[in-house]
């Protein structure tokens, strides 16, 4: 099931970036005529893919995979950021977006191909309001995340140190307790 933290938040504070990382170049380009906003539609859409989706090296496309869950809440958030996109029946439920769905994730630095030991928290989200950190936050439980049975505690699980380092950092400085170990 997935947090619904995009209904949370029906007034969005957004950030405009002014440039973004070619999907096909390693040099800046000018910004596309749509400049990207980062809010909390994105943020958590950018938790998702940060958890169990990667941007497709080959081809300028997302790709999120939904282990059990409905595609029917993120197809309305895709819907409302205007991305085109479709579902891949499988094993796993897959979703592909596209083009703009790409820019918007490489802008906020979200590596191509194999991401799991490289990933991080976007600096963006790190800038953005609280808001949208929560919405990443969600994202990622939604994608990684699961919460024990027995006790109140929530485990987001995850190979890249530096994503395990930054989520603690930030998480404590929210107030929650907060422990990383190694498996």
């Amino acid at each position: 099931t997935t947090t619904g933290i995009h209904n949370l938040f029906p007034q969005y504070q957004s950030i405009q970036i002014a440039w973004w990382r070619s999907p096909r170049h390693a040099r800046w380009e000018k910004p596309p005529e749509e400049p990207v906003i980062i809010d909390e539609r994105v943020s958590y859409l950018a938790g998702l893919v940060v958890g169990d989706g990667h941007l497709l090296a080959k081809s300028p496309q997302v790709q999120i995979a939904l282990a059990d869950e409905s595609p029917e809440p993120i197809e309305e958030l895709l819907q409302s950021l205007d991305v085109r996109y479709h579902l891949v029946p499988g094993k796993m439920l897959q979703i592909r977006a596209g083009v703009k769905m790409y820019r918007i994730m490489a802008a906020m630095g979200i590596p191509s191909g194999k991401k799991s030991h490289l990933v991080r928290i976007p600096e963006l989200i790190i800038k953005a309001p609280p808001s949208c950190f929560f919405a990443f936050l969600a994202g990622l439980i939604d994608s990684d995340g699961n919460f024990a049975k027995d006790r109140p505690r929530l485990r987001i699980t995850t190979v890249s140190q530096a994503l395990a380092t930054e989520l603690q950092a930030l998480i404590s400085a929210y107030g929650f307790r907060t422990r990383c170990h190694r498996f």
